[in-house]
């Protein structure tokens, strides 16, 4: 996996803006309206929650090859 796994108690994730440049915006787009944490120790300059995703999510879409999108919108 070439993100870090963060673990916030018992959830394992990945901040989105640590993911590697050519990985940040396909893996938005593919998870786009799936459910993701919010982390409360994980926030922006404007007290917004950081974007971030389970750290499973990362690992599926790595394994299957990195697509552009969910084949069914809520397919997790």
């Amino acid at each position: 996996m070439t993100a870090a796994i963060r673990q916030y108690e018992d959830i394992p994730y990945v901040r989105l803006d640590s993911l590697p440049d050519d990985e940040r915006e396909p893996f938005r787009r593919w998870i786009h309206r799936q459910t993701r944490p919010i982390i409360p120790n994980e926030f922006e300059g404007s007290e917004e929650p950081a974007p971030c995703a389970y750290a499973w999510d990362y690992a599926r879409w790595l394994t299957e090859g990195k697509p552009n999108e969910l084949s069914q919108p809520y397919d997790t």
